[in-house]
């Protein structure tokens, strides 16, 4: 590679990096979080940055009472962790902001998604990767949104697209380094993310996908294998074995039955994430909708090219329509599989217009359909109808639960009071406050509904306003001293106050109740 074409490839990748980093970063600061965090789970992501191993690191977390967490604490995302605190401790020295909003925090971890992807489409040469990388921030107005969250799922979709990038190398489809790399990948992946067996959608589609091209039966479950063989080392030789294989039951088991509402777990509610509904977002998002039929049409339209005797030997392709249509399919009946549908969906666009363009140059005639730049036209179109969109989020931001924490400085409240939360979605801003404390649970219901599920469904009968036990009766159930009560929750509150618990202080963070009878008046 000569110096010209080296450059060329860094300009490449700096554009495919550079503009929908830059466009995130405007919706970002400028429309969703300019004044706070709209995904609550960003408070506790950032709270452990700054408080860093000696607390991600521990086997228990004194600070929930009520969750499996208390005693086999095992942090599931500790990979993402250690960058976190890595990115607090140089913002710290060097005077960058690392309070909320935590801008600094997510465009790292966006940059880092948004180099594996530009990286993986210049290996490809594939023409002007920055058409895909516009594509992957802004066809789905819902994805985007989650772009911009402060979540572990951004380091995922950088390993799974990392995954991708080193089984389609041809280079080294026959080298041991191949496989050793897939299992560090495979490692990475269960110290990185709560779900690291979804390492298996890419390598399953390439395993089937290299089968169809050598019919080498002995080589299909291979690289499965060697991935899944990863994960599991990575889980024994966490620093919080054998908590992590609890853990992980919980996220992918007990979680999964409350979501389909199978057994006792049908009785708590997730978070509404779980709930959203795919095929309804998608009237609001027809380029997202469309795109299966975008490319199946391409694929039609030169199909003299796609459908020739070689078909089997195109691995690339056929791997990444494999994972595209399992992971879209999976999308429309749960959400969270946008996490791996939006990356297929955008590298298989990819491969299909290089494959149209050759053809192309093959067949000859009407070169509409050949053109990269048919890509570019159809991300404009998506984008006049993204932007509206995403302009129309307004509000809903949360911020650390101050006031709270300025009322419980000034009464004096003792480190390791119990503050019960029957809203565990607001732990985060409780925790990122007032770390000296101690609450009910964080993060996921069925980390409650494991440690004790008695105590956890009386809890969600709170929650929902649907039985409350008098002060005493759940402060001697419960050990909490105090009752936080969202600031959307009022019903609850009203409730809890007609029950005969203290009203102590109410603010823009909620409401605080005391396990005592009578009214009060409440500070302000």
């Amino acid at each position: 590679m000569d110096n010209i074409e080296r450059k060329r490839k860094l300009q490449q990748f700096l554009l495919a990096v550079l503009l929908p980093w830059l466009l995130l970063l405007i919706f970002r600061v400028g429309v969703l979080c300019h004044d706070g965090e709209i995904d609550p789970d960003a408070f506790y992501h950032a709270k452990l940055a700054e408080q860093g191993p000696s607390v991600f690191l521990a086997k228990k977390f004194p600070a929930l009472t009520m969750s499996i967490w208390k005693d086999h604490f095992s942090n599931k995302e500790m990979g993402f962790h250690f960058i976190l605190w890595g990115l607090h401790r140089v913002g710290s020295a060097v005077g960058l902001k690392t309070s909320c909003p935590f801008h600094y925090y997510t465009m790292f971890c966006l940059a880092l998604l948004l180099t594996v992807i530009a990286v993986t489409l210049i290996r490809w040469n594939i023409v002007c990767p920055w058409y895909y990388t516009l594509l992957f921030a802004g066809v789905y107005y819902a994805f985007t949104t989650r772009l911009v969250f402060l979540r572990a799922y951004l380091l995922s979709m950088s390993l799974f697209v990392l995954v991708i990038c080193l089984l389609s190398a041809e280079e080294l489809r026959n080298s041991k380094w191949r496989l050793a790399w897939l299992f560090i990948i495979g490692v990475l992946f269960s110290w990185c993310y709560s779900n690291p067996h979804f390492i298996l959608f890419p390598t399953v589609a390439f395993a089937v996908a290299e089968f169809l091209a050598d019919r080498n039966w002995r080589r299909l479950p291979i690289l499965p294998s060697v991935a899944l063989l990863g994960v599991i080392t990575g889980l024994c030789l966490h620093p919080q074995f054998p908590n992590t294989w609890l853990i992980l039951k919980v996220q992918c088991w007990d979680v999964l039955k409350m979501i389909m509402g199978s057994g006792a777990e049908a009785k708590i509610r997730g978070g509404n994430e779980f709930y959203f509904n795919s095929v309804y977002s998608l009237i609001r998002a027809p380029f997202w909708a469309g795109l299966p039929f975008f490319l199946a049409f391409l694929i039609w339209r030169w199909r003299k090219y796609w459908f020739q005797p070689c078909w089997r030997q195109r691995v690339n392709f056929n791997a990444l329509l494999i994972l595209f249509v399992s992971s879209f399919v999976a999308f429309l009946f749960f959400f969270r599989f946008i996490e791996y549908a939006m990356p297929s969906a955008v590298l298989l666009t990819a491969l299909v217009a290089q494959g149209c363009a050759q053809a192309g140059k093959e067949e000859g005639g009407s070169q509409l359909f050949a053109s990269c730049h048919l890509i570019g036209l159809y991300v404009i179109c998506s984008y006049m109808l993204t932007v509206p969109s995403l302009l129309a989020i307004t509000g809903n931001n949360h911020r650390p639960y101050t006031g709270i924490a300025e009322w419980a400085q000034r009464k004096g409240l003792p480190a390791g009071t119990i503050i019960a939360n029957p809203r565990w979605g607001a732990f985060p801003m409780l925790y990122y406050a007032m770390p000296q404390y101690r609450y009910f649970n964080g993060l996921d219901p069925m980390f409650a509904y494991a440690y004790d599920a008695e105590k956890a469904l009386i809890v969600e009968e709170m929650r929902t306003v649907s039985n409350i036990l008098p002060p005493g009766k759940f402060r001697e159930l419960t050990g909490a001293e105090y009752l936080h009560v969202s600031a959307d929750s009022k019903a609850l509150a009203e409730a809890v106050l007609r029950k005969g618990y203290t009203l102590v202080y109410y603010g823009w963070d909620g409401w605080m109740f005391e396990m005592t009878g009578g009214r009060g008046q409440g500070e302000g």
